[in-house]
């Protein structure tokens, strides 16, 4: 029935998709609260509790993130690497193919919000001087 009032909200315009994941949220929350009788009052609030602590870590990683790139933004950090790199910049190609290798290092180790935040400010100024358009730039970070 989920997929059902999903896609019927989606395909109808009652509602976007993140408005969709709200419904589907409030929907799963009935149907095991009072149909299948899974979730009661006392583990709702252990639910909530847990997924307030998550979110919690995330934003304060987010936070970080956003202090230490503006901390390599205002170091002019990009500037400084386009130097070192100059050989690998005459190579569009390699210079993707050797950014796509150290995001997938970092991202073994960080979630991937931070990660943006923190080598997007670094990383684009970079590709835009090696001749590459930043839209693919940001496709490698995804």
């Amino acid at each position: 029935m989920m997929p059902v009032i999903i896609l019927g909200g989606l395909k109808g315009g009652i509602f976007t998709p993140t408005e969709a994941a709200v419904v589907a949220a409030v929907y799963a929350l009935i149907v095991s609260m009072f149909v299948y009788r899974e979730m009661t009052w006392g583990r709702l609030y252990e639910v909530f509790l847990a997924g307030g602590k998550t979110t919690a870590v995330v934003m304060f990683l987010c936070g970080a993130a956003t202090v230490t790139a503006y901390m390599i933004t205002l170091a002019d950090l990009p500037n400084l690497l386009a130097d070192s790199f100059a050989g690998v910049m005459g190579n569009p190609m390699l210079f993707m193919a050797l950014m796509m290798v150290f995001l997938l290092v970092v991202g073994t180790a960080m979630d991937l919000t931070p990660t943006i935040l923190i080598f997007g400010p670094v990383c684009v100024p970079l590709a835009i001087k090696a001749g590459i358009d930043p839209v693919s730039v940001s496709y490698t970070h995804l």
